[in-house]
């Protein structure tokens, strides 16, 4: 059996910890790094493989596509649910990342079953996003036909702030100037019947849960 000599330099960074291992001996085949990972950072970036798999609706867009090293909904998913205007046509895209909030729902309108609503909520997220990005073209929400509880003000109108609010009067108050009996161009907000909807279009619109006003 040959000498063989192991060097080994372990650096440690909070949960993470590198090892870097140098193995020589005589035998002519000359030295070998070897590099390892352990702890529950170094566990996810070996899984960046998984984080990078397609996760296919049954419209066959991609949920999901990987930028600058992180997960964002793809282009061809939002296109999808934007596009889709219909009841069967919005459960026909994948919603899985509304699916953590179908407990909190539990009524069906006709044809608007709860994993429906909050498609469609998601949507109108999606929606306002590029609203505020000053992308694309406006979509409107369809009607569903129940009234609204709960209203989502993400950008007011100038001089008014973003919040949350549950009375027509104070929604007004945030989404127009006075005196103006429509909404203000640049304001973003969208009225829901339950909380759970209005969590799924902050969801879509990417943004921060807005301060709650009282009414």
């Amino acid at each position: 059996m040959s000498d063989s000599q192991v060097d080994e330099l372990t650096l440690r960074i909070g949960e993470l910890e590198i090892s870097v291992r140098r193995r020589s001996g005589t035998s002519g085949d000359g030295s070998t790094p070897e590099l390892s990972l352990a702890g529950p950072r170094a566990a996810a970036a070996g899984s960046a493989a998984a984080e990078e798999r397609v996760e296919s609706s049954p419209t066959g867009s991609s949920v999901w596509s990987v930028v600058g090293g992180s997960r964002q909904w793809s282009p061809e998913w939002k296109k999808a649910l934007l596009e889709a205007s219909t009841a069967a046509e919005i459960l026909a895209v994948d919603l899985q990342c509304v699916e953590h909030l179908q407990r909190q729902l539990t009524a069906e309108v006709g044809v608007w079953t709860v994993r429906a609503r909050l498609g469609r909520a998601l949507r109108a997220g999606l929606a306002a996003k590029n609203k505020l990005d000053g992308v694309g073209t406006f979509e409107r929400s369809p009607d569903i036909g129940v009234r609204n509880r709960i209203y989502v003000v993400l950008r007011g109108a100038p001089g008014a702030e973003p919040c949350i609010c549950h009375s027509a009067h104070v929604y007004y108050q945030a989404v127009r100037l006075p005196g103006a009996s429509q909404l203000h161009a640049r304001s973003v907000s969208h009225a829901f019947p339950s909380r759970a909807e209005a969590e799924a279009y902050v969801l879509g619109a990417q943004a921060l849960w807005p301060p709650e006003r009282e009414d």
